[in-house]
């Protein structure tokens, strides 16, 4: 696990590095001619389709590194357990770098990412039909991965503004297998690898 995680983490890793060398090289070009100034920007933000969706209480955090780039870090943390034992309890943190085509914080950029999660969740489906031990046992572990993603941001006022984001990658969920009802026996133990959607967002954002 431990071995996939951390590849996983170096690929992340080497593409965030191509970006800021685009990024190194566009601003390169766009100094030879004058004198820029560049100031760091802050944001703090909450997925809304994230929180709602899975009642997920959920803050992310944003700083821009450049004119055209950008890191943000989310972190959700779910501890809620629902009637028949129904639970998707889990801690995330998901890591993004982006590259803005116009400025930072200003209309559309693309970005990789990177997830970590540990989680116990059962008795329930999940999106996309993957992992569907959850719908008849409690599973617990790891869920590690990277992808990519493009999204938009418009401003709403002064200092708000709202985003869409929308990513793709691979995501590997490392689990024990238990039995459903509360403190279920111990059955197995598994590995599953899905590849699809790794982020799906719309963002309420209060910029400082």
């Amino acid at each position: 696990m431990r071995i996939m995680s951390n590849t996983l983490m170096s690929l992340t890793l080497v593409v965030c590095l191509c970006f800021i060398s685009i990024d190194n090289a566009f601003a390169q070009t766009e100094a030879s001619g004058y004198e820029q100034t560049f100031k760091h920007q802050f944001a703090i933000k909450t997925n809304l389709l994230y929180g709602f969706g899975t009642l997920t209480p959920n803050v992310l955090g944003e700083v821009s590194l450049s004119p055209k780039t950008s890191l943000e870090v989310l972190v959700g943390y779910n501890p809620f357990t629902f009637k028949q034992n129904k639970k998707w309890k889990h801690f995330l943190i998901q890591p993004s770098f982006r590259y803005w085509f116009c400025d930072v914080f200003n209309a559309g950029f693309i970005g990789v990412h990177a997830h970590y999660a540990y989680a116990n969740g059962g008795n329930f489906t999940m999106p996309f039909g993957v992992f569907k031990d959850t719908q008849n046992y409690r599973c617990q572990g790891d869920i590690a991965g990277a992808g990519v993603s493009i999204g938009y941001q418009w401003p709403l006022a002064k200092h708000w503004g709202f985003e869409v984001e929308f990513g793709a990658g691979v995501s590997i969920f490392w689990y024990k297998k238990y039995e459903c009802p509360h403190c279920g026996h111990y059955i197995d133990k598994d590995r599953k690898t899905f590849v699809g959607p790794t982020k799906a967002a719309m963002k309420l954002i209060y910029q400082f």
